[in-house]
């Protein structure tokens, strides 16, 4: 999405779709110097990015950064067609692997659940003394096949594990597709359950393969695994936002009579466009909180005098009925810190 020409038509149609499939939408305009000329820009306010996430969120689509996050996006969504199973347990034979993939869980947002005690005993009669005992599991480098399958049975077991990314670094121990195939029928089983990270390249192509063809999401990094899964997370919060009917407004509370006074008075002064003090002054009748503004003369004291009561930091606008984008002329000075700077 570059832009939204009919904000009404947009939001209605991008609600009837997201209610029959996913929809995903890449929408530029993240950057700092974007953002920051839209929070200075009054003309800009329905563009910018914050109010584009809300609108996406509430529409239950799932908004990316990239192409390269479409194309997972895509891919995820399509092996989790039922959402993702809260929180996400990993399974590791190389600790590496699983410090960094709790990091990019902390960085997402994900939780991680914690082992129950009675999973910790099942582990515990699978899993050599050295192993992890906690989440991230690690099996610990020189696992047989027995030790992945016991494992990965005792996790999919236990419906507090919620999603299981299973992680696997090449040994010389045992070949990777040996474990995939002893692994396949659980995988095909609670492939709704599972995401995987097959570690390497030609070296555990025909593993990934095999877990491919029981129907499990795989990826290349710990991190784009952790990252699909908060996808799943937020794409599944914002479907249930799409089905969540707001609450009724106290109609009763908003002081219709005061929006109409302030309305009527810019009319009568053959004014088609409310001013910022104005504006506030009718989103504040009908309770909708809005941020502390006084409108001062063109005098340094009335200005310190008016932030003292306010507190720092303020920002500072110009207040013309003859000038609407403040910014294009100069108009705005944001976050001032104290007198000196006002």
């Amino acid at each position: 999405i570059e832009s939204i020409e009919h904000p009404r038509k947009f939001m209605s149609a991008a609600r009837a779709a997201a209610r029959n499939k996913p929809v995903i939408v890449v929408k530029a305009g993240r950057a700092g110097k974007g953002l920051q000329a839209a929070a200075s820009h009054t003309g800009a306010l329905a563009g910018s990015d914050m109010v584009m996430d809300a609108a996406i969120r509430r529409a239950g689509m799932l908004r990316v950064d990239t192409l390269q996050d479409l194309f997972m996006a895509a891919e995820t969504l399509a092996h989790f067609r039922g959402g993702p199973q809260r929180g996400l347990t990993l399974m590791t034979n190389g600790g590496g692997a699983g410090v960094v993939a709790a990091d990019a869980a902390a960085l997402a947002g994900v939780e991680l659940p914690p082992l129950s005690a009675a999973l910790r005993s099942k582990l515990d009669a699978a899993l050599p003394p050295t192993w992890s005992r906690g989440n991230p599991i690690d099996i610990i480098g020189d696992a047989p096949v027995e030790r992945y399958t016991a494992t990965l049975r005792a996790l999919l077991g236990d419906a507090d594990t919620g999603t299981v990314l299973f992680m696997h670094a090449p040994t010389a121990i045992v070949r990777s597709e040996d474990i995939a195939l002893a692994c396949a029928p659980l995988a095909r089983e609670a492939a709704g359950r599972l995401m995987s990270c097959w570690l390497g390249d030609a070296g555990v192509a025909e593993a990934r393969r095999t877990f491919e063809g029981a129907g499990v999401a795989g990826y290349d990094t710990p991190e784009e695994a952790v990252r699909a899964f908060a996808m799943l997370a937020s794409y599944a919060s914002n479907q249930a936002l799409l089905t969540e009917a707001p609450t009724a407004s106290e109609a009763g509370a908003a002081d219709r009579a005061a929006a109409r006074a302030v309305v009527e008075a810019a009319l009568a002064d053959g004014r088609d466009m409310l001013d910022e003090l104005e504006a506030k002054a009718v989103l504040k009748a009908y309770g909708i909180p809005v941020v502390a503004t006084v409108a001062v003369g063109p005098s340094a004291d009335e200005a310190v005098a008016a932030a003292a009561t306010i507190g720092y930091p303020v920002a500072l606008k110009i207040l013309s009925p003859d000038i609407s984008h403040k910014s294009d002329v100069g108009g705005v000075v944001l976050t001032l810190a104290d007198d000196t700077a006002l």
